[in-house]
């Protein structure tokens, strides 16, 4: 009869602590994970110091390629009526002087292209100059949400195994007791654990046991 409860416990017993086990390996992996969030917020913010320089760095190439395409512009209005004739001129290609002309003004032209690209790409870094910090505010609150998950779980790892340390040795304890009467070969004693006397079906088991004990002991006794 006492056996019933600590047969229970004790078939549970190998599933929690695995399941122990597997809390401690999962803290683990938390921990590990939050150790690496922490080093690549780490990178980050080095690339987002990088990227603020740069940012800062195109900034002000943009202003330099403003004022020299401005300049160019007064240059390319003065030399315009001669600029048209090595446009013209059929044989500018023959001609290395008009080619040499040529070429240096279509480079000029080319000014207009640069700063807009220039502009362009001031636009897409200072967006990314924005965005960055929000990327590594929000990589900061995950870690901090890991490392308080981890410490939850090793909490709970920490209480888990010393109920399954208790469990194990109460039902040791329970085993060794039938054992013990067991061996003795007695039928005039028996054994209830406190636990087990608390519920009412087992106050029916204990009160059967006790009337057959005492009829036991008449029957030997008359």
């Amino acid at each position: 009869m006492f056996t019933t409860q600590g047969s229970g416990n004790g078939q549970q017993l190998p599933f929690n602590k695995q399941q122990n086990a597997n809390t401690d390996q999962q803290a683990q992996i938390t921990q590990h994970s939050a150790a690496v969030l922490r080093k690549e917020i780490v990178v980050f913010q080095r690339m987002s110091d990088e990227l603020h320089k740069t940012a800062l760095t195109v900034e002000d190439l943009q202003r330099i390629t403003d004022e020299m395409n401005e300049e160019i512009s007064n240059v390319d209005d003065f030399f315009r009526p001669i600029k048209s004739y090595f446009y013209w001129e059929r044989h500018c290609f023959d001609i290395p002087i008009c080619w040499a002309f040529r070429s240096l003004f279509d480079g000029l032209d080319n000014i207009d292209h640069l700063a807009a690209d220039i502009k362009d790409a001031r636009t897409s870094l200072e967006t990314l100059d924005k965005l960055l910090p929000q990327v590594i505010m929000q990589l900061k609150l995950t870690a901090d949400d890991s490392e308080a998950l981890a410490a939850l779980l090793v909490n709970s790892y920490g209480q888990s195994s010393l109920q399954s340390a208790q469990t194990d040795q109460t039902f040791d304890d329970l085993v060794n007791v039938g054992l013990d009467f067991d061996r003795s070969r007695s039928d005039d004693f028996f054994y209830i654990p406190r636990e087990v006397s608390t519920t009412t079906t087992s106050n029916r088991y204990a009160a059967f046991d006790v009337a057959r004990w005492q009829g036991r002991a008449l029957h030997r006794h008359p």
